[in-house]
């Protein structure tokens, strides 16, 4: 996602290991598409919602420049919900 000069990629990541699990979104940025800098983990699952992971999705700028995460969780109960977040701090 571009967003105000800058390049914003997201990814599926396990912040505490190379294994598969925990899933959350990783977040890097750069102003070149060659050097990239990570920053703090964008979504993380710890809402009812999604309590049992963050996976794949997208990300769009909206009609009113707004930007908008979209992305599935997990619940629970292990259905899969369709989740929409506005990020804070991009």
């Amino acid at each position: 996602m571009y967003y105000k000069g800058v390049y914003h990629f997201f990814y599926q990541h396990n912040p505490y290991g190379p294994l598969w699990g925990n899933m959350s979104w990783g977040h890097a940025i750069s102003h070149d598409l060659i050097n990239w800098v990570h920053l703090d983990i964008a979504l993380v699952p710890n809402e009812h919602y999604d309590i049992n992971g963050c996976f794949s999705g997208s990300t769009t700028i909206l009609p009113n420049g707004e930007p908008a995460i979209l992305y599935t969780g997990v619940d629970a109960k292990l259905h899969q919900v369709q989740n929409l977040a506005f990020p804070k701090n991009i």
